[in-house]
């Protein structure tokens, strides 16, 4: 028992609380002019107030985005309901970016909540657009910019955990993306984006048309020790934890490490909370 104490302890002590940014530089002959966004992931309903006292609202504002993107696990079913505003976190995060569109796509954990993210969606409805929420039916795209014929297209997928009772994200399935897809009609001539939750489903939509891809999900490992980490979800995710990766044809894989954490392990070790700001630019 003294020993689990204090193991514990160490463990607090070298907690990585402290807020990154990660900047991604992306070339297109598709557009005439620099195009900013942010990227955030997998909150999981924790504070907006890092080591340091960093917001990460004024954070975000200081990457002076066009839009910013939400791609899964911003709420879960530990959040503690109160009468009068049962998301503070979220309606605080979402009133600060009120100066910017918000898109955002679901991910397990909002599946997990099921109703409390029904009531979600109605509560949020006039200020976040849900392009990947339930099913195929919300998996929407949107035109970010259009300069002289050239477009940065958005495209939203649901997470596949609202398919299948039961659903186990250790697991390899697509659900109805595959649907999803097939509504999609995806030109190869503008510059795609695509977000969604899971890395480890990059070899089931990354055969599509996107020049950018951008994930969750893993944490980036979330305890991170020497080659292991906790959150290295077997069946595929391992293989994208955390960062920049190539797919294929010039396609790339952005995995974002997440802002917070499992409540079930409120701790992260070598592997601090980010954000992911990238800059879409002439080539």
């Amino acid at each position: 028992m003294v020993a689990l104490g204090i193991t514990g302890l160490t463990l607090c002590v070298i907690h990585s609380d402290k807020l990154m940014v990660r900047h991604y530089v992306l070339t297109t002959d598709e557009v005439n002019n620099p195009h900013t966004y942010v990227v955030i992931s997998d909150l999981h309903h924790r504070g907006l107030t890092f080591e340091g006292g960093v917001s990460l609202i004024d954070t975000i504002k200081q990457e002076e985005p066009e839009a910013v993107f939400m791609i899964g696990d911003m709420i879960d079913n530990h959040i503690e309901r109160a009468d009068k505003d049962p998301f503070p976190v979220m309606d605080k995060l979402v009133n600060g970016l009120s100066d910017y569109p918000i898109y955002y796509v679901t991910g397990n954990h909002e599946d997990k909540a099921r109703e409390l993210y029904d009531e979600f969606v109605e509560h949020f409805k006039d200020k976040i657009n849900i392009i990947g929420g339930s099913g195929p039916t919300e998996d929407k795209s949107v035109t970010l910019a259009e300069e002289d014929g050239k477009k940065i297209v958005l495209y939203g997928l649901h997470d596949p955990s609202f398919d299948y009772e039961g659903y186990n994200h250790f697991e390899i399935n697509p659900g109805r993306l595959g649907e999803a897809l097939q509504n999609f009609d995806i030109d190869p001539n503008n510059f795609n984006i695509l977000l969604e939750h899971r890395p480890e489903l990059v070899d089931f939509y990354g055969y599509y048309d996107f020049d950018a891809m951008f994930a969750g999900h893993s944490h980036g490992g979330q305890i991170v020790l020497g080659g292991w980490s906790t959150f290295s979800i077997p069946g595929g995710t391992f293989n994208y934890v955390g960062g920049e990766y190539d797919y294929q044809d010039g396609k790339k894989l952005y995995v974002s490490r997440g802002l917070g954490y499992s409540a079930m392990l409120p701790i992260r070790i070598n592997c601090n909370p980010e954000i992911i700001s990238f800059t879409v630019q002439p080539e």
